[in-house]
C-alpha cells in the first residue's frame, strides 16, 4: 500500500502551480519546471507559490520543495549541472516577432544579467548540435513515412478496386484465316500450305518443322515466332515482322521478304535460294553461315567491324 507522502508526490507531479515575487504573479507551471527554476536560482525560499492563487505560502514552507532537493541531486561540479539544466539556447531572441505573449512573459522571468562569452559559446553550442539532430531525424524520417503511406494506398486500392490482369484475345483453335490471333499458340507441326495468314497475329507462337508452302504470311506479326525447320517456300512474307524469330534450317527459297523485320533473328542454316530480300532490315540478325549482320544491314548481311 502507498504512503501518503508517495500519493501526495504522485499528485503534485501532476499539478500545475503559479509562483509570485514581489506582486507578480507567474505560471502555471509544472512540478519539473519548478525543480529547473528552483535549481538554476529563479526561484528562492521566499517566492510563493499557489495552485489555485487565492492561497499562498513561501515556496520554503511547502513539502514538495523536499522533493526538489532530494529527488534531482545536483553533482560535485554544480556549475555544470545548472548549465544542463538552462533551456535557454544562448542566442538573442528577442528579435523575433513571432513570440507569444506567453512566450515573452517567460523570456522576462528568464532574463539575467551578462554572462562569460564562454558560457553563451557553451549554450549556442548545444543549440546547434541539437538542431542538427533534429534536421536529420526529419530528413531519415518523411522518406520512410512516405514510402509506407505510398505502400498503404497500393493496398488499399488493391483492396477496395481488385483489376484482374488483361487475358489475351488469341484463339489458338480458330482455323486458319486471314487476321487470325494465334499469339503464344503452340502446335505440332502442322500444314498450313497456301493458307492465307496475312495481317495475323503469330507473335512468339511455335509453328516449328510445319508446311508453310506457298502461304501468304504478308504484314504479319511473326515476332519471336519459332519457325525453325519449317518449309515456307514460296512463301509471301512481305512486310512481315520477323525480329527475333527462330528461323534455323527453315527454307526461305523463292520467298517474298521484301521490306520485312528480320533484325535480331536467327537464320543459320537457312535456305534463301531466290529469295526476294530487297529493303529486307537484318541489323543484328544472325545469317544463315553464322555471321553476325552489323546494324544499318538492309538488303543484305553486312560484315560487323572487330
Amino acid at each position: 500500500m502507498e504512503s501518503v507522502n508517495e500519493v501526495s508526490n504522485m499528485q503534485s507531479a501532476r499539478q500545475k502551480w503559479f509562483t509570485r515575487h514581489n506582486g507578480e504573479v507567474k505560471g502555471p507551471f509544472t512540478l519539473a519546471l519548478l525543480k529547473s527554476n528552483w535549481l538554476l536560482g529563479r526561484l528562492n525560499a521566499k517566492d510563493e507559490i499557489s495552485q489555485d492563487q487565492r492561497h499562498w505560502r513561501p515556496i520554503g514552507d511547502i513539502i514538495d520543495l523536499e522533493l526538489i532537493h532530494t529527488s534531482t541531486p545536483l553533482p560535485a561540479d554544480a556549475d555544470q549541472a545548472r548549465i544542463y539544466l538552462d533551456e535557454r539556447g544562448g542566442f538573442d531572441r528577442r528579435q523575433e516577432s513571432s513570440a507569444t505573449e506567453q512566450q515573452l512573459q517567460q523570456r522576462k522571468q528568464q532574463r539575467r544579467a551578462r554572462e562569460p562569452a564562454e558560457l553563451v559559446a557553451q549554450r549556442q553550442l548545444r543549440s546547434r548540435l541539437l538542431e542538427g539532430y533534429r534536421q536529420h531525424q526529419e530528413r531519415w524520417l518523411w522518406p520512410v513515412l512516405s514510402t509506407v503511406f505510398v505502400l498503404l494506398a497500393i493496398f488499399l486500392v488493391a483492396i477496395f478496386y481488385p483489376t484482374t490482369f488483361p487475358e489475351s484475345e488469341s484463339d489458338c483453335q480458330a482455323p486458319a484465316a486471314a487476321g487470325v490471333n494465334w499469339e503464344n499458340c503452340v502446335f505440332n507441326p502442322v500444314n498450313l500450305q497456301a493458307a492465307d495468314l496475312s495481317n495475323s497475329n503469330l507473335r512468339n507462337s511455335v509453328l516449328r518443322s510445319s508446311n508453310l508452302l506457298n502461304a501468304n504470311l504478308a504484314n504479319t506479326d511473326l515476332m519471336y515466332a519459332d519457325l525453325s525447320r519449317s518449309d515456307l517456300s514460296y512463301a509471301n512474307l512481305a512486310n512481315s515482322k520477323l525480329k527475333g524469330a527462330d528461323l534455323r534450317q527453315a527454307d526461305l527459297s523463292n520467298s517474298d521478304l521484301r521490306q520485312a523485320d528480320l533484325t535480331f533473328a536467327d537464320l543459320r542454316g537457312a535456305r534463301l535460294g531466290g529469295a526476294d530480300l530487297q529493303g529486307v532490315m537484318l541489323s543484328q540478325a544472325i545469317w544463315f553461315d553464322g555471321r553476325k549482320c552489323a546494324p544499318g544491314s538492309i538488303g543484305d548481311c553486312l560484315v560487323s567491324e572487330p
